[in-house]
């Protein structure tokens, strides 16, 4: 009998070892529940140049974003963010500054119907500056609908950007944003709220893009300046399973090891009593 309570007990620690948060991955679209609390999608951005109304990759011109969902509050309207950006440009890039981000957004509710989105906020994050870099926040509402990312297509549902004198698009940002090197820094951090019209369930994150200005480099051994481009987004999915589950915390290994201890301990007791 007591063999059968131990073997019990171990099989049940094993079945009570909490599931890893969740991020599921779909062409490119990062869907988040409450399960994914603590978890992150990364992001990251390639450099596409605009010139002379024609679109190419850059070398040397990159991004990468991180987009940790910290908290929901506002009974399950509000998803709060983490966010870290980084401007990875080097040679033969010798100046890109990324002045904006901007993303699509679907929230679901119960029923699995779409949310629109309310409201958007950027904040201070506790290891960031007290003012967000990219402060000046604009949503589908102030966008409108028609091709508000001119190199990319209508896309946005919505876009952060630096500085002031941001226009109804996500065009360019002002004078602010990530330059490269060290003036003044290549990488900070900020908190992204997104407010919805009414409770989520899910919330998916796609279209991922950054906005570059100050564009100065040479290509093919051709030199240009003060130009302007993209960075396209592709989500980052080697820290997730094929079955869309992040990898298991530590505390989630330490349950399983425990567990397969009491079950070799179990097995050990009954050879012995078989001896």
């Amino acid at each position: 009998m007591k063999k059968a309570v131990s073997l019990a007990v171990a099989l049940g620690l094993l079945a009570a070892v909490p599931a890893a948060a969740t991020i599921s991955i779909d062409n490119n679209r990062a869907t988040l529940t409450s399960d994914s609390i603590g978890s992150t999608v990364d992001v990251g951005y390639n450099g596409q140049r605009d010139q002379g109304g024609s679109v190419f990759i850059q070398d040397g011109l990159a991004a990468n974003i991180s987009f940790t969902l910290h908290s929901i509050g506002n009974a399950g309207r509000t998803w709060n963010f983490i966010t870290g950006i980084t401007n990875l440009s080097e040679a033969p890039m010798t100046s890109a500054r990324l002045s904006l981000f901007g993303m699509g957004v679907e929230g679901h509710d119960a029923n699995g119907q779409a949310v629109a989105i309310s409201g958007a906020a950027a904040s201070a994050a506790p290891d960031g500056p007290a003012t967000p870099v990219y402060g000046s926040v604009l949503r589908a509402r102030d966008l409108g609908g028609d091709n508000n990312v001119p190199m990319l297509g209508g896309i946005a549902d919505i876009c952060f950007a630096a500085g002031s004198g941001t226009t109804s698009s996500c065009s360019g940002g002002g004078g602010g944003g990530l330059t490269m090197g060290s003036n003044p820094f290549p990488t900070t951090s900020q908190v992204m709220s997104l407010t919805f019209e009414k409770s989520l369930v899910s919330l998916d994150l796609f279209d991922f893009f950054v906005r570059w200005q100050s564009l100065a480099g040479t290509r093919n051994g051709s030199s240009f300046n003060n130009q302007s481009g993209v960075g396209v987004g592709t989500i980052d999915i080697s820290g997730i399973d094929p079955g869309g589950n992040a990898i298991p915390e530590p505390a989630s290994w330490l349950m399983l090891i425990a567990g397969f201890g009491l079950i070799g301990a179990t097995m050990r007791h009954r050879r012995a009593v078989a001896a």
